[in-house]
């Protein structure tokens, strides 16, 4: 099995709500890694952690089962 074939067959599983979830992770991600440059950003880094955790949990859980 192909590595497309794989990511095809997993995101055949995700729902509207999932991929939303998805596009909230990596939004989350991209500020947890751009919150090591400015420095207003840098004193929400836990939360932002946290936020990336629970937005990323639903998806990979469906994905994955």
């Amino acid at each position: 099995m192909g590595l497309m074939s794989w990511i095809d067959d997993k995101s055949g599983k995700l729902s509207a709500w999932d991929v939303a979830f998805v596009k909230i992770g990596a939004m989350i991600f991209g500020l947890i890694i751009g919150a090591y440059f400015p420095v207003l950003i840098k004193q929400y880094v836990l939360l932002l952690i946290v936020l990336f955790i629970l937005f990323s949990v639903k998806p990979v859980y469906t994905a994955f089962k």
